[in-house]
């Protein structure tokens, strides 16, 4: 599903036509660039945000100075690994309480973006991002969605009294299908 066509010289690395087949059929092109390796003093640093990277405002602060000031010169590149959904990372960096990653994954997972070169945005300016179709590809690919909506509903059927929703969204705008479970408070016990 996946061609690469080498486009030429970019940056030190090279970059490619990749030609991708969406979820409905169409062939997306998109332009990716394959840098060399970093230098050896760079380093690859996965984070989660909540309680991780937030939640102390000093040291989050003390972070970013040091990672803009000794670590990002040297190559080296940020992702954020959360559970929280794309709109809400965004909301935070656009708040400006944690900077532009080199790549977030989210969603538990299930969504990768790739940003532009966030060390180059503007302070004022919303970061670009893509997002990794090959990966939502693999995941569709990968899970029978009818078996695991019989599977949840099999599994909430001796807790139908205390669901207020259950409900089965078609794919969204993401182009993956979401499933809501919503109990009220007051169903919880402690």
């Amino acid at each position: 599903k996946f061609k690469y066509v080498i486009l030429g010289k970019h940056h030190g690395g090279y970059s490619q036509e990749k030609k991708t087949e969406t979820l409905d059929g169409d062939l997306e092109h998109r332009t990716i660039v394959v840098l060399p390796a970093p230098p050896d003093t760079a380093l690859l640093l996965v984070t989660d945000i909540d309680g991780t990277l937030i939640g102390d405002e000093a040291g989050t602060m003390n972070f970013f100075a040091a990672w803009n000031g000794e670590y990002r010169p040297r190559g080296s590149s940020l992702v954020y690994n959360t559970g929280r959904p794309h709109y809400s990372v965004m909301r935070l960096i656009l708040e400006g309480k944690i900077e532009v990653p080199d790549a977030l994954v989210c969603s538990e997972g299930t969504e990768i973006y790739w940003f532009e070169k966030p060390w180059l945005r503007a302070a004022n300016e919303e970061p670009e991002a893509d997002r990794d179709m090959e990966w939502q590809q693999k995941l569709m690919d990968s899970w029978d969605y009818p078996r695991v909506k019989v599977a949840i509903q099999e599994a909430c059927e001796p807790y139908s009294n205390n669901i207020d929703k259950l409900m089965f969204l078609p794919d969204d705008a993401n182009g993956q299908p979401m499933i809501v479970i919503a109990v009220n408070d007051e169903h919880i016990k402690n």
